[in-house]
């Protein structure tokens, strides 16, 4: 009994490797399989990006923080004089990008 237990177990294994194997025999021909090299060049480029926008963020937000009292100014003395009191910090982000 154990014996045909195993069997089946191992008989069901070597059809789902074959089965697994020539999927990726299709999709190699079909250029579906990256190379490494490639793949690792994609993300990179993709880090880069990401980075680069990072980037871009932090000097937006060092921006508003040196220019923040000037901004206050501005909103306090021109008109009209009845408007939403000035934000004292950046609103917080929505729900759905609270937990990134």
């Amino acid at each position: 009994m154990d014996s045909e237990i195993m069997k089946l177990i191992l008989g069901g294994g070597g059809v789902a490797l074959l089965g697994a194997l020539g999927k990726l025999a299709y999709d190699w021909i079909q250029g579906r399989v990256m190379k490494e090299e490639s793949a690792v060049t994609q993300w990179q480029g993709i880090a880069r990006s990401r980075l680069d926008e990072i980037h871009r963020q932090k000097a937006r937000l060092a921006w508003f923080e040196a220019n923040y009292a000037l901004l206050w100014l501005a909103y306090e003395r021109l008109p009209p004089k009845e408007k939403q009191s000035f934000p004292f910090s950046p609103p917080l982000p929505p729900d759905e990008f609270a937990d990134e």
